[in-house]
């Protein structure tokens, strides 16, 4: 394994440990953040159900404790037999309400009575009431019905099973429901005995003799499997003769309108009754009758919850952090490792580049000092080597230090206003020099463009255009057409220099990186031609300090299966007038 993949390796692991950790902490506040959410939804859900029930007992505890204060005298029409009581009948005769279907009274005998049904021996009951005759009818039909319903021996069973407690009893207790439970009951219990005590007439049919038990309610279910009837039965003893007096309410108008006090809190809630003995959810129960509050649990009171809570913003916020400086550090990491990729192709080139040379002129020297060549026209060829070995070392080491200048951005040392051409006539000899050296000919066509004037370094413009030929001297070597083109010409404000050469020209796949410093195409680094890769690199960086590009374009006279060679666009920015 390479030390490029195993330092990859470790960055990998490094930054799936990383990743898992604060995958981890993700996890974690998330379900942190839900469990505190649904806590609080809870919290705000148990608090909307321990106002809901404390309306509904508020609303029933004045009801229930004005019918449990009631004398018992008013479940009878004649009342000749208690005194302080008209024989004209019971205040209940007229009694209507949406709530209470009928009063109801069982005797120590069996038989059920009410005192909204007249009997043949008050036939002046009704002259003397407010009760309608259809509110007679209707009573006498529900009485009749009831009398199918239950029994005085069903209800003495009910009233020896059932609590003194009209709902739920509960033991002292810490949890909060219980508590809650209690503290309505208690209530309950303080209203029933306010209204018992502040009624005089209860205690004058006390005296009497008539002493009534606690209203306890009982859930009575229909013979036929009809729903569950709702009754409010005590016992009362009159001359030592069990009666039973009770109160048959209309359950779903009941429910109907204890729902309506509540409708604002939970709209889609519903009272479930509780038979079979006492409630095992106290923090649902009613205290004065056996019913359950039933509602779905939802988020009440809560708003809804947005995506961007702030937990999940800090989250986002570490994992951006993390991505940032991962990939930062993944940047820092492949550019220190390209870095070195580069130089070290760059101690290979220059090495080779330097080595070559220094051997001629090491072996050309020694031979030349020692006399070894003795012929004249041997030497003045290996002179003219050695000249031509300085001068290739001479160009690695320009352009290297100029690169170096390049990078630090000081590449361009003077500049001056020179019109085209004379900018050409000072660089071209330079240039066909050196196409000379290589057998190919420079042609220069600048007839559009030769009055233009720029502002640039003369010796940056020619390096560039040096790095080119030279470029093109080396790798179009073998092409059979030996011209390398220039032409010039202004462009909105910039003065266009297109350089070509007819030869193989740069494949795709290298176009991208052909200006990357220390960077030759594959076939050229495959090949034995000299240069190190600085070229291009220093040519665009020259040209970008001067204001203008470089950039490898089309040939224009490429076809459409492709280049005929390489083409290179300088551009130069005009002076200013």
């Amino acid at each position: 394994m390479t030390r490029t993949r195993r330092t990859w390796c470790v960055f990998g692991v490094g930054v799936a440990v990383v990743a898992a950790a604060l995958g981890w902490m993700t996890r974690a506040s998330l379900r942190l953040e839900r469990g505190e959410r649904e806590a609080r939804a809870e919290a705000a859900f148990q608090e909307t159900l321990r106002l809901a029930l404390w309306r509904m007992d508020s609303a029933l505890a004045p009801l229930i404790a004005q019918e449990a204060a009631r004398p018992p005298g008013h479940y009878v029409l004649a009342q000749a037999h208690l005194p302080g009581v008209a024989e004209t009948g019971s205040p209940l005769l007229g009694a209507t309400s949406e709530l209470i279907r009928l009063y109801f009274q069982i005797n120590a005998d069996g038989v059920m009575v009410s005192p909204q049904v007249p009997t043949v021996t008050v036939p002046d009951a009704l002259q003397t009431s407010s009760a309608s005759s259809d509110a007679v009818a209707l009573a006498r039909a529900r009485l009749a019905e009831l009398d199918q319903i239950v029994t005085r021996d069903a209800l003495l069973a009910a009233l020896a099973r059932e609590p003194d407690s009209p709902a739920f009893a509960a033991a002292p207790s810490h949890d909060q429901t219980v508590q809650e439970f209690n503290a309505r009951n208690i209530q309950a219990d303080i209203a029933r005995q306010n209204v018992v005590m502040s009624n005089a007439f209860l205690m004058n049919v006390a005296v009497a003799g008539a002493a009534p038990g606690p209203l306890v309610p009982l859930w009575y279910a229909q013979p036929d499997g009809g729903g569950a009837e709702l009754l409010l039965i005590r016992s009362v003893y009159i001359n030592q003769s069990r009666t039973i007096q009770g109160i048959w309410f209309d359950w779903p108008r009941l429910e109907a309108w204890l729902l309506q006090g509540i409708a604002d809190l939970l709209p889609d809630a519903r009272l479930v009754p509780v038979t079979g003995g006492t409630s095992s959810d106290p923090g649902r129960s009613l205290a004065n009758v056996p019913a359950r509050l039933d509602v779905d649990a939802v988020a009440t009171g809560l708003p809804p919850l947005s995506f961007w809570t702030p937990t999940r913003v800090m989250l986002g916020v570490a994992w951006t952090a993390v991505l940032l400086a991962g990939g930062a550090v993944a940047w820092v990491l492949y550019a220190a490792m390209d870095l070195g990729e580069r130089r070290g192709q760059f101690v290979s080139a220059v090495t080779h580049e330097l080595r070559t040379p220094l051997t001629t002129f090491r072996m050309y020297s020694e031979m030349l000092a020692g006399d070894m060549v003795p012929d004249e026209a041997a030497r003045r060829e290996y002179l003219a080597t050695l000249s031509a070995e300085a001068d290739r070392l001479g160009h690695v080491v320009e352009n290297v230090l100029l690169y170096a200048r390049v990078e630090q951005r000081r590449g361009v040392a003077s500049r001056e206003v020179i019109t085209v051409s004379d900018l050409l006539g000072r660089v071209t000899d330079r240039l066909v020099s050196r196409a000379a050296q290589a057998d190919m000919r420079l042609d220069v066509e600048s007839d559009e463009g030769e009055d233009a004037t720029v502002c640039v370094d003369v010796q940056a413009v020619e390096q560039i255009l040096f790095n080119l030929v030279d470029n093109a001297c080396k790798y179009a070597a073998t092409a059979q057409d030996r011209r390398l083109q220039l032409s010039v010409r202004p462009v909105g404000g910039m003065v266009e220099l297109l350089f070509y050469d007819y030869g193989p020209g740069i494949p795709h796949a290298d176009r991208k990186r052909i200006f990357a410093p220390f960077r030759r195409a594959s076939a050229e680094t495959a090949s034995a031609t000299p240069g190190i890769g600085l070229g291009l690199a220093l040519a665009r960086g020259l040209a970008r300090g001067l204001g203008g590009d470089l950039r490898l374009v089309r040939h224009p006279t490429s076809g459409p299966r492709g280049s005929d060679g390489a083409a290179f666009l300088l551009t130069l920015p005009l002076a200013r007038s």
